[in-house]
């Protein structure tokens, strides 16, 4: 009972409310059959798990192969045969898509090794593996955004005795290859929205020995599947102060044990690294055994998180001679009259932080989600997570600080806004606010531009 309820808080606290002209649009088209021995049946049913594993996302509105087909069909264009690109691009771009997913199924093998006394006992191990390859296309510019390659398998074992020359079997395989796609489809899926949107695989929360993970059933967990747990250090600033990327470290190797239809829980595996090391927000990505233990074999687990250049405060000197770590560089901003300066858009300032397209989108696109939603103590607690998730978000402190205010909550509201002056000293919104959070509080202050 205690993890159930702990489940219900962390995904009443990550889940946005969205609306259908705040997210991406995606066109799946059907997979060609490219693998020796898969049947079609099988490979119509990727579009059909793609669909369900997308469309699970409150970022992601999926635009079917039948409105595509239909679209193609009143430009008079074919789509059967070998795809143009320039036509996917086309029917994309008229039905409203942002990205059109198209993909082939390239491998396929199913093997059965048997094990035991012949003739008397016997147990029969089956395997089926599953490759696709699929990109995702940009249809504004036609680039190829993604271009991935994942391998799905799935394995069964059955008893087998022989009784006066009669063979008898037990838990007939089934269903490999659907399992198998599952697994191909889940890992492929997970890197389009992280290509397409910013949305990552996360870890929701820790639990003493079980690890909370952001990926249910409806998205292709299973039991036994195998994620890497990758730690963000702090950003990586240029000269400039525009954050150029992060450290990140593999510090676990985690393993699903339970599966519920919307989070999972896993546990570090042995010689898989060290539990303590993860933290709520860390992201994860799917890894088959081998990559896992390869990652154990070549020590790539990292013994501590990372951290920012130049933080004397951590002990891990192997990464980061300390003598030799500059200091870090605080941003550059403009003068009080620069636009991001005196707004609470989103569109407006988020697109200053220099993140990744993808991650500019997303955070976005959950700025203006929250700003729909009211002054509540769970939308307080989001805008407290944005800004956990990214420091430089100064709007989010701010945001977090209005929102405080609005649940009497004076004193952590002051504390929000000194941490948006931090980022940002030229920040108007928060300055007048903290100057007057009254006036703040009832509604008196600038209207969003």
């Amino acid at each position: 009972m205690r993890r159930i309820i702990l489940a219900v808080l962390l995904l009443a606290v990550i889940a946005a409310p969205s609306s259908a002209a705040d997210t991406v649009r995606i066109g799946i088209m059907n997979f060609e059959n490219r693998a020796n021995g898969l049947s079609n049946a099988h490979v119509r049913a990727i579009t059909d798990v793609f669909t369900r594993m997308l469309a699970n996302s409150p970022s992601v509105s999926v635009i079917e192969q039948d409105r595509l087909d239909a679209i193609a069909r009143q430009q008079k264009m074919s789509m059967s045969g070998m795809i143009d690109p320039r036509m996917l691009v086309e029917v994309g771009r008229i039905a409203g898509c942002q990205y059109v997913l198209v993909g082939a199924a390239t491998k396929f093998n199913k093997t059965s090794k048997s094990t035991g006394f012949k003739g008397i006992f016997a147990e029969i191990k089956t395997e089926a593996n599953i490759t696709l390859d699929a990109r995702l296309i940009d249809t504004k510019t036609g680039e190829v955004v993604l271009s991935a390659s994942e391998t799905g398998s799935a394995t069964h074992k059955q008893s087998a005795s022989s009784l006066g020359g009669v063979t008898q079997t037990q838990d007939v395989a089934g269903g490999l290859e659907d399992s198998a796609i599952e697994e191909a489809v889940s890992r492929i899926s997970q890197r389009v929205l992280e290509a397409a949107v910013g949305d990552y695989m996360q870890v929701l929360g820790i639990d003493g020995r079980d690890i909370m993970l952001s990926i249910g059933a409806i998205s292709g967990a299973r039991n036994g599947a195998l994620f890497r747990v990758n730690a963000e250090g702090g950003e990586i600033m240029d000269m400039r102060g525009n954050v150029i990327g992060r450290r990140s470290k593999a510090v676990a190797i985690v393993q699903i044990v339970e599966v519920d239809n919307e989070f999972s829980i896993a546990r570090v595996i042995k010689d898989g690294g060290n539990a303590s090391l993860i933290r709520r927000g860390d992201k994860i990505r799917a890894v088959s055994n081998g990559e896992a233990q390869s990652l154990i074999k070549n020590k790539e687990l990292a013994s501590s998180r990372p951290r920012s250049f130049g933080d004397a405060s951590d002990n891990d000197t192997k990464d980061y001679p300390a003598a030799d770590a500059p200091e870090p560089v605080k941003p550059e901003r403009r003068t009080s009259g620069s636009l991001e300066n005196e707004s609470t858009n989103p569109e407006k300032v988020i697109p200053t932080y220099g993140l990744a397209d993808g991650e500019t989108k997303a955070r976005i696109q959950l700025h203006k989600n929250l700003q729909k939603s009211g002054k509540t103590r769970n939308v307080y607690n989001r805008y407290v997570e944005l800004v956990r998730t990214h420091e430089g978000d100064y709007l989010a402190a701010y945001q977090a600080g209005m929102t405080a205010l609005a649940l009497g909550m004076k004193q952590d509201a002051m504390q929000w806004f000194d941490k948006a002056l931090e980022v940002n000293p030229n920040y108007v919104p928060a300055q007048q606010a903290k100057e007057n959070p009254n006036a703040a509080a009832s509604g008196r202050r600038r209207k969003r531009k």
